[in-house]
């Protein structure tokens, strides 16, 4: 077969990804070379030979950033046949001795008859969002109900317990999945800790405040490798689109796949009939040039009308997650903050042009 000869040593221009000084090859540091897959600087004088094709991008189109959520889109056998073809291709990858330790020192925690969900679970920030299909970022609640779900469909018996575990970039998740799954519980959470998280936000310079967009060293590098071999030693996959996730479902073709691909959430039209925000009876469109209907409340359901400014709408009361139904039909967005990094810029998009309806807030 041809063989594969990867750069990835640091220029030290990286804006994200920026993994250990200038020149470093992580590479070389993760995974053993490879008659078939090694770093470029194996190559006698550190360069690619005459006549190589130099793939700069992403070879499969699937892989890009914004359209990898197709990956759990296809037809169920068309899906096993990919995921087996990257698998055996996939097979000469193996990370180093010091990485294999640690995942074996991760899993040998598990036992051997355990039954584990893998929950990969993505910070939430507008460039995650606007990379999903779905155009949002999963709640932790909605994992940790797909988890429940996956266990509860199970007999264990006298069975060692189940096992969730855990691989976030995001500290909030880890205090959440521990007070979902406390110590003495009948599932078992596992989640590695020293690993380097974010609560997320936006810094000073208008960048989400993500892991990777932050200078990292080797140990963060690796960290993602060791959640993503543990992951892929697990029985099922709870995920979202992302690069770790596709990584895990193509090196173990036998973990069953669960993304939260979903446009909305479950039990979104209960939520919607108590809103926690106040909602107006009326709204006046403020943005120019107009505003869109959307069949749902999200940027990702389907365009059914729009509404130039100075048009005022009448709405039923139900809201979810900042938009409004309309009585004519069809949802529109109040603010372009709650719509994502596309709408962000606009800022509000309605005014109230009524009275506010009573709270029917379920907390209220």
């Amino acid at each position: 077969g041809v063989s594969v000869l990867v750069d990835w040593r640091r220029s030290g221009s990286e804006g994200h990804f920026q993994y250990g000084p200038e020149g470093f090859d992580l590479w070389r540091h993760l995974f053993l070379p490879d008659e078939r897959c090694r770093s470029v600087a194996d190559w006698p004088g550190g360069q690619a030979p005459e006549g190589s094709l130099p793939m700069p991008a992403r070879v499969n189109c699937l892989f890009m950033n914004f359209l990898r959520g197709y990956v759990w889109t296809q037809p169920e056998d068309a899906l096993a046949k990919f995921r087996a073809t990257y698998a055996a291709s996939m097979s000469v990858l193996q990370p180093v001795q010091s990485i294999q330790d640690k995942v074996k020192a991760t899993c040998s925690r598990w036992g051997e008859c355990a039954y584990v969900v893998g929950v990969h679970k993505r910070l939430a920030c507008s460039e995650m969002v606007a990379c999903q299909l779905s155009q949002r970022a999963p709640s932790c609640d909605e994992f940790i109900a797909r988890a429940r779900k996956l266990i509860a469909a199970r007999d264990f018996g006298t069975k060692s317990r189940p096992i969730v575990f855990l691989a976030t970039d995001d500290s909030n998740a880890v205090v959440e999945f521990q007070n979902a799954f406390p110590e003495d519980g009948a599932i078992k959470l596992c989640v590695r800790s020293g690993v380097k998280r974010s609560k997320g936000g936006v810094r000073s310079d208008g960048v989400d405040n993500e892991v990777h967009r932050s200078p990292c060293v080797e140990t963060d590098a690796e960290d993602a490798l060791i959640d993503a071999l543990c992951l892929a030693r697990c029985n099922a996959l709870v995920c979202v689109d992302s690069n770790l996730s596709i990584f895990v479902a193509l090196r173990n073709p036998d973990v069953e796949l669960h993304a939260l691909n979903s446009i909305l959430p479950e039990g979104w039209e209960e939520t919607s009939l108590h809103p926690r925000d106040t909602v107006y009876e009326s709204y006046e469109v403020i943005f120019s040039p107009m505003v869109f209907v959307r069949k749902g409340p999200s940027t990702a359901t389907e365009l059914v009308g729009a509404h130039k400014p100075g048009e005022v709408v009448s709405c039923t009361g139900r809201e979810f997650d900042g938009w409004v139904e309309l009585r004519a039909g069809g949802w529109m967005l109040v603010d372009g903050a709650r719509g994502g990094i596309q709408n962000a810029a606009a800022g509000v998009l309605l005014k109230p042009a009524g009275p506010a309806f009573p709270n029917k807030s379920s907390a209220a």
